[in-house]
Parts: C-alpha cells; sequence; structure tokens
C-alpha cells in the first residue's frame, strides 16, 4: 500500500515505504493518542482498525478534524498530517482518514513504545538483583520502574525476566542500562530505568526477544477479541 509522494518542499524527496496491513499507526488528536492498525487504502484515503481502548476516545474524533499520523517501519519514525474522513461501525471499527500530506521521516531511530505492566526481574552482571515492574516496552527495549538503589547505574550491563502470566516467562534477556530517572510518590522514592539489548546480543537472544513480543501482541489481540464479543 504505497503512500502519496508529498508535495511539501520541506520533507524527503523520496517515496514513503510500503504501509503493510497490520502496521500499528498511532494517531494523535486534540492530545490524545490512539493506537491503530493499518487496514487498506482505498485511493487516497488510509482505513484504520481501531482497538477497544482507543474506541473511548472517539467522540474526539470528529469529520474534517485534523490528526497527525505516526508509523514505525524498520526503525525509522514517519510521520504525516491527515484530516478524519468517517468512523465505519464494522467489527473492529474503522477510522478512515485522507489527505494525508507533509510527511516527513526522522533521522533518529525510533521504536514504538507499548504501555505494558508485567513483573521484571534484573539480574546485573555484578551480582545485585531488583524486582519491579515494566513501564513499556518497544522492540529495543524496556522501560522499569524499580525500587531506588544507589548500586543501579547507566552502562551496566544485566539480564532481565519478564514474567506474563503463572507458566510464561521471557527470561534471561541480555540488556544495558541506558537511563535512570529518580520518581518520588507517596510510598517512597523508585527509579525509572530504560535498558536495551545488549550490541552482543545473539540472533538467538534477539529471536526470543521479538518471540515474546509477538506472544504480547497476540495476548492483546485476544484479549481485545473477547472484549468485543462481551
Amino acid at each position: 500500500m504505497p503512500l502519496p509522494r508529498s508535495s511539501s518542499p520541506s520533507t524527503f524527496s523520496l517515496d514513503l515505504p510500503v504501509l503493510g496491513p497490520g502496521t500499528r499507526v498511532a494517531v494523535q488528536v486534540d492530545g490524545v493518542t490512539l493506537l491503530c492498525r493499518a487496514a487498506r487504502m482505498q485511493g487516497p484515503a488510509l482505513h484504520l482498525t481501531v482497538g477497544e481502548s482507543g474506541l473511548r476516545h472517539a467522540s474526539l474524533c470528529n469529520p474534517g478534524s485534523p490528526v497527525q499520523l505516526t508509523m514505525y517501519r524498520a526503525g525509522s519514525c514517519w510521520e504525516f498530517e491527515a484530516t478524519i474522513r468517517e468512523w465505519v461501525w464494522t467489527q473492529p471499527a474503522l477510522l478512515i482518514v485522507g489527505g494525508l500530506h507533509s510527511w516527513t521521516q526522522k533521522q533518529r531511530r525510533q521504536e514504538l513504545r507499548e504501555p505494558r505492566s508485567l513483573e521484571a526481574m534484573l539480574q546485573l552482571q555484578s551480582g545485585e538483583r531488583a524486582l519491579g515492574r515494566t513501564l513499556d516496552i518497544s522492540s529495543g527495549g524496556v522501560s522499569l520502574l524499580l525500587p531506588a538503589a544507589d548500586s543501579l547505574k547507566v552502562g551496566q550491563t544485566g539480564q532481565l525476566t519478564l514474567r506474563f502470566a503463572d507458566d510464561e516467562w521471557c527470561r534471561h534477556i541480555p540488556v544495558r542500562l541506558t537511563r535512570l530517572e529518580n520518581w518520588l510518590h507517596a510510598r517512597g522514592r523508585s527509579q525509572r530505568v530504560g535498558a536495551t539489548l545488549t550490541q552482543d546480543a545473539t540472533e538467538d537472544d534477539r529471536e526470543r526477544w521479538l518471540t515474546c513480543l509477538k506472544y504480547l501482541e497476540d495476548l492483546e489481540d485476544l484479549n481485545a477479541q473477547e472484549d468485543t464479543e462481551l
């Protein structure tokens, strides 16, 4: 599904990448972001399926409203401006946008971060162990909320284990700490920790991580289907 070339002189002079069915697209409207998936292109209009979590913001998405679309593909972040055309109340619901223009490709590699709350254990190479929860997950790494500890330092390496359910785990993913932020709240102090797969991660490590992401994606789709059937 190739998208039209931008007419804006300030953007890159190359064709947009193919936006395949199922590609994740973030739709930002009136300060709210809806996570959608590309369904098809019909002429100049892009059809997006909207999950149950996005439908609660349907009242903000009126025909004629301007929106910004963000699509992540092959490590690149593509942004577009568009206009909402209509809702189609099928199962799943379709949001149709048109007038795509002023697209840009960001130079910096970015990944779509999915909010996720999973039990997590970080085992540092130095021997320390920290237990907490994930805040978000992307194809390149994870953000964790961990108890504050002076032993956590940017640049440290270790292994990350995530728990999906009683008998479902993603174990021993090699990561490097890339960001530390101190958080203060009613229960005390904690740290938001950014971790990415290490550069020396093996193909098997990366394949296991992608398998974990696919598992979470399938689980999300299954839960959305069950919500629809209720």
